[in-house]
């Protein structure tokens, strides 16, 4: 348990919200396991609505909470996704290498995203765009 001082210390510490989009299967969870926990999941199910993971990062003499939400990729949870569409500070596409056509659906999440935001009210803390970044994975096909 941390003293008092500690935990008004932490939570005082800015939040960066990074939103985790792209296809059911492409390794999102595989990948954000590996970032916060520098560790392979074992067990590896379906992410039925969102899988959210926290970790400290330090740059420079700063800490920062970067909170990644890993939104689930399966048609039957779109409607529920724009739940968590909300106060988002950057955007992590990821698709397989293996896929193509997960490379090509990345336009339709983004689609999805920004109209989410035009009739929702989600308005970026900065922009009207987010920073993104694509990343491509190399996911077996043992689903």
């Amino acid at each position: 348990m941390l003293p008092v001082t500690n935990r008004y210390h932490y939570a005082d510490l800015p939040s960066i919200r990074l939103l985790v989009l792209g296809d059911s299967g492409v390794g999102k969870t595989s990948l954000i396991s590996r970032i916060t926990k520098d560790a392979s999941p074992t067990n590896v199910q379906w992410t039925q609505q969102a899988n959210i993971e926290i970790m400290m990062h330090i740059c420079g003499h700063k800490s920062y909470f970067v909170e990644f939400i890993d939104v689930s990729g399966l048609i039957a949870s779109q409607m529920a996704r724009c739940v968590y569409y909300k106060k988002i500070d950057g955007i992590v596409m990821v698709f397989d290498t293996n896929n193509k056509n997960s490379y090509s659906n990345l336009r339709t999440w983004l689609k999805e995203y920004y109209a989410s935001e035009a009739h929702g009210g989600n308005t970026p803390k900065s922009s009207s765009f987010l920073s993104e970044v694509i990343i491509g994975s190399n996911t077996p096909n043992s689903r």
